[in-house]
């Protein structure tokens, strides 16, 4: 298996990253009205099966990306909910989505995410009209991408098409805001569910490393359903970008990973357990991050930075 350059660790990663950007970056208008610090077209792999892949330059809310990662795998896109089980960044998006659809008491994300891993499409008619009066009648057809996809790698682990998709133009005046990671494809060999996902945008320092650790979360979850170990997850990236209000902070972060490198400081990541029980499903019906994982997360402070929307 042909991988592109790989890192041990989220913080190798970020050292790279950040330096790759901060030399080689161009400055750039962007939607927001912030402006970043922008590159295109990279791609990094991490092996997920190993350690619980969170940076230690700053923290990451594990629980929140378990609770998003939950809402999205079980379809629910209800801000309240997300904020019920801890995760509490779509917030600011809703507001700014409010606005442009004169919706203000609006509750809901639109068909974002796991709206279109689970989603019901139109498919076939009903030849025969059988209580729908017109013959013509389209009948709806549950397509549940996620049901398929692990249908396909039980029974043909080396399909092609084992890919899904939340990119769905005809949905995008509906969404609160259009997918930055928006299509994942598993691999399959010699036991090991190995995973790619893209990002067309991609925020360095707020996004990136929650990003990250779902789809470990997601690999874990179809590993645990489908009978197989966690292999490698490959990233590619389109518009990879800091925003200018970030700068400072990263710089700062690529100063903490520096210093931890000259001076070989190791601060504590959880161990991933062998069998995952937490995930007896790919939708699990609870959330309990204490049977996928063991051991101190201990990371630095984090530093605040405010989400450009």
């Amino acid at each position: 298996m042909v991988l592109p350059t790989c890192f041990n660790t989220v913080d190798d990663l970020y050292y790279d990253l950040i330096d790759n950007l901060l030399d080689n970056g161009v400055n750039s208008a962007d939607r927001t009205g912030v402006g970043t610090r922008r590159l295109f077209g990279l791609s990094f792999c991490l092996d997920a099966g190993k350690k619980l892949l969170v940076p230690t330059f700053k923290p990451v809310n594990i629980k929140a990306v378990m609770a998003e990662f939950w809402c999205f795998t079980n379809g629910i896109t209800d801000v309240d909910e997300l904020k019920k089980f801890g995760c509490n960044w779509w917030e600011a998006n809703l507001q700014d989505a409010n606005k442009r659809w004169g919706t203000p008491n609006n509750r809901n994300l639109g068909p974002v995410y796991g709206a279109q891993w689970v989603k019901p499409y139109i498919c076939g008619t009903d030849v025969e009209g059988q209580g729908y009066g017109d013959p013509g009648y389209q009948v709806p057809v549950w397509t549940d991408q996620l049901t398929n996809l692990i249908k396909t790698i039980k029974d043909n682990p080396t399909d092609r098409r084992m890919y899904v998709t939340a990119w769905n133009p005809e949905d995008f005046e509906a969404m609160a805001l259009p997918p930055c990671y928006h299509g994942f494809q598993v691999f399959v060999e010699d036991d090991y569910l190995h995973l790619m996902w893209h990002m067309r945008s991609c925020d360095v320092i707020l996004g990136l490393p929650h990003d990250i650790l779902f789809h470990q979360f997601l690999m874990m979850a179809l590993a645990a359903e489908c009978g197989l170990k966690v292999g490698y997850m490959t990233v590619t990236l389109g518009d990879t970008h800091i925003y200018n209000n970030a700068m400072e902070a990263a710089e700062t972060f690529y100063n903490r990973i520096r210093k931890m490198r000259a001076t070989g400081e190791k601060r504590a990541v959880p161990v991933l357990l062998n069998d995952f029980v937490g995930f007896k499903s790919v939708c699990p019906s609870m959330l309990d991050h204490h049977a996928l994982f063991e051991g101190d997360y201990d990371p630095m402070d984090n530093i605040k930075v405010q989400m450009a929307v």
